[in-house]
């Protein structure tokens, strides 16, 4: 990793990812996808941006200040990532309160006279008004478009402000993967913060969003002697100081680990857990060995799982039995799509297509390994690659007819229930109980259709005339 520059690369010169593509899964694992940065998609509704991602997790960081230097509408989305926020689980009891990003505004005029005193003013002002641990200053496609000196601006405000303040270079248009603001935030995280471990610490980094399964992990890892460092909802700037001395790193999801973790793993060699991420049976017994390996525990690790094979496989039966069979359809990042093929595969069912809204070839410490898991658990599935262009997900369901669709975020779901279909959410799959609960869920939806069958009958898709023979055809082609 080049960790030398001011900005993080994108993932598509880093990594090769991709949001375009049609085919199979081992097609676009194994060759397919070589060639998807020769093609783009000739018609697109709306995306997330990789602003937006790094802005909301920079803003979770606890007690700090995002001074987002661009236009006003590009600061709006943390108005719904304040209300998940709000409402997420707290690793230690911390109080309730809102996210706190301040834009500088800039107009059209700045765009000719330049804005480097708006960006001043409000970095003075943000912290005269909030006394924050830590100043972020993130960067968008207008201000870097016309070349802010963020660099100056942040060696000037040093001297001012005796909190640290940390560029963060992430405007939306150097990448068409918002998950390249996981990236960009990472980056400048890691040469801010993370200092040289001092000694070694019973700490395991677990990088995730906001933390839903928080208790469960917490008490997972004590059974090994460990606790949990959170990254980066509710971690402390001391918190990041200490991430190199844990015995390892882990997340949810790759997309979202994969940064960080090898940072750690390469400059300080804190180990990466590379692998499942704890979904379903087989990826949470495979986790929780790999971190029992890293404290040589591994004997508890093997009488927890058992414990939880004789508690939960019993009740999961019940539930295979009427799944089998069942044709589904999964909609989410490419993080949680193939992990969740594989979980409903778990369960007797049929995974007829995947729509992730990315995919990464490699992760960055270069491995590839992962990829044979997923061709074994995915061989037989169609994959469509779209960063949320949900045109997409209404042909999919519309041709593939599948028995539910399985979504996570990014508003799949209400496209399936206007068509009339059943749906669930898999915010998460972590462990047994996580499994079961979603086995229960499915056959439920299944069972019951009413809701989504009515919506239906009311309801249209307000899509053109012509726009459905056009779906059929693709908007994918070939860069000239």
């Amino acid at each position: 990793m080049n960790l030398n520059i001011l900005e993080a690369a994108n993932r598509e010169t880093r990594l090769g990812s991709t949001v375009v593509y049609e085919g199979t899964v081992p097609n676009l694992l194994r060759g397919g996808c070589q060639g998807c940065s020769g093609r783009k998609r000739c018609f697109s509704t709306a995306a997330s941006c990789s602003h937006y991602t790094a802005t909301h997790e920079l803003a979770v960081v606890k007690n700090c200040v995002v001074v987002d230097h661009g236009p006003v509408g590009c600061s709006a989305g943390i108005i719904r990532w304040s209300l998940n926020y709000r409402s997420a689980t707290r690793p230690n009891n911390e109080p309730f309160d809102d996210l706190r990003v301040i834009s500088t505004n800039l107009k059209e005029s700045d765009t000719v006279f330049g804005a480097i005193n708006k960006l001043y003013d409000t970095v003075r002002k943000a912290y005269k008004r909030h006394k924050p641990d830590i100043i972020f200053i993130t960067s968008t496609c207008m201000s870097s478009t016309i070349g802010e000196d963020f660099e100056s601006a942040v060696e000037v405000l040093k001297d001012e402000i005796p909190v640290p303040i940390v560029f963060v270079g992430c405007a939306g248009a150097k990448s068409k993967l918002w998950a390249t603001g996981f990236d960009s935030e990472q980056h400048a995280l890691f040469n801010a913060l993370v200092k040289p471990p001092k000694e070694k610490r019973n700490t395991v980094n677990f990088i995730d969003f906001l933390h839903p399964g928080a208790p469960y992990i917490r008490f997972l890892l004590d059974k090994l002697g460990l606790e949990p460092l959170y990254v980066n909802a509710f971690a402390t700037v001391e918190d990041f100081a200490h991430l190199s001395e844990s015995v390892c790193t882990t997340s949810i999801c790759y997309n979202l680990a994969s940064y960080m973790g090898t940072a750690l793993e390469e400059v300080y060699g804190v180990p990466l857990i590379k692998d499942e991420y704890g979904a379903g049976i087989q990826g949470f017994d495979n986790w929780y060995r790999a971190i029992a390996r890293t404290v040589g525990k591994e004997d508890i690790a093997e009488a927890y799982i058992k414990e939880q094979k004789e508690k939960y496989l019993p009740k999961l039966e019940k539930y295979k039995k009427i799944l089998k069979g069942k044709k589904a359809i999964v909609g989410m990042g490419s993080g949680f799509a193939f992990e969740t093929i594989r979980v409903l595969k778990e369960l007797g069912m049929e995974v007829l297509h995947a729509y992730a809204y990315h995919f990464d070839p490699k992760i960055d410490n270069g491995q590839t390994d992962y990829l044979d898991k997923v061709i074994d658990d995915s061989k037989d599935t169609a994959v469509t690659i779209a960063d949320a262009q949900h045109f997409e997900t209404i042909r999919v369901i519309k041709e593939f007819d599948p028995d539910i669709v399985v979504i996570r975020v990014h508003g799949a779901q209400q496209f399936a229930m206007r068509l009339g279909y059943p749906t669930v959410t898999a915010m998460t799959l972590f462990g047994y109980e996580a499994v079961l609960s979603l086995a229960e869920r499915m056959v439920d939806e299944i069972g019951n259709n009413n809701f989504a069958s009515k919506l239906s009958k009311h309801t249209s898709m307000q899509l053109k005339p012509g726009f459905n023979s056009a779906l059929k055809e693709g908007f994918i082609e070939e860069k000239k």
